[in-house]
Order: structure tokens, then sequence, then C-alpha cells
């Protein structure tokens, strides 16, 4: 919502949207039964409404083992309006995460979809983030650190 203050981003096995049961379960929980606030915070509604982002870059780690997935800004059209048509369940790190890069990609965000061996716990978000923080300390400027490309992406080591 403010890429004009957050330019970078690494998502860790993320969900769809805000999640703390079902939808109507959320909306109370998070944002006090107030929906407008709830759809406030929906990636896909954010990055609809708000788009393009350009100079934003994400790294979506999902708790899996493969071959990273990297998405230029600006490659391709959107995904269709259902996200849940390629997601199989709320569990499906991989679905999800393909599904908003593919999503923040026609937004103008480059991204990847970088896998992480392992199950969805917090041994396997620390080395997620371990192996992203090179990547984020070079994209945010941090003194003595070189720039790191978005694993996946052409010519990148």
């Amino acid at each position: 919502m403010h890429p004009d203050l957050f330019s970078t981003f690494v998502d860790v096995d993320g969900q769809l949207r805000p999640d703390a049961g079902s939808e109507d379960q959320t909306i109370d929980r998070l944002f006090g039964g107030d929906a407008t606030a709830y759809r406030a915070f929906d990636p896909a509604l954010v990055m609809a409404g708000h788009g393009p982002f350009p100079g934003v870059a994400g790294w979506f780690a999902v708790s899996v083992s493969g071959q990273p997935e990297y998405r230029a800004a600006g490659a391709g059209p959107a995904p269709g309006p259902d996200p849940k048509a390629g997601i199989n369940g709320p569990e499906d790190h991989v679905g999800v995460a393909n599904y908003l890069c593919a999503l923040a990609s026609s937004s103008g965000i480059e991204c990847s979809v970088v896998p992480q061996g392992g199950d969805h716990d917090f041994g396997t978000a620390a080395k997620a983030f371990a192996a992203a923080l090179p990547w984020l300390a070079g994209r945010l400027g941090t003194p003595a650190v070189g720039v790191v490309t978005l694993p996946g992406r052409p010519g990148a080591a």
C-alpha cells in the first residue's frame, strides 16, 4: 500500500489474504467486524487498487523443494479473478505464492517464488529468511553489501 516507503518485501509461506479462520471470523477477530478494513489488506485488492508499482520487488519463499521461478515486472497479464481456481486450499503455499507473484508481476513488481525445502515451521522460515537476507540487504542499500539478483532471474548466479 506504500511503495513510496517500502520498495522491497519478503513473504515466507504467506497466505492469500489475512486469515484467522473463516472470512467472517477473520473480519471479526482481526478487523473488529469491519469488512472494508479487511478488504484494504487483501493483497490482490491492494495491487489492483494502488498499482502499478515501479521499482518494487518481492521474494516469495515457500517450504518445498524445487527450482526458483522468476517473473519480471510487467511480465504478462494478471491471473484470473478467482485465485482459488489454481490453489488447492489455504495450505497450498506454492499455489498462493505463484498466484501472488503473477499478480504482483502484472502490477509492475519484479518477483521470484523461491523454494526452501522443509516443513511449514519456524526452522524452515529461518532458513528462508537467511537465504533472502543478502538480496534484501542489497535492495535496501545496506553499506558494503552488493546487489544480489532475485533467484531464477535470467543471468542470475
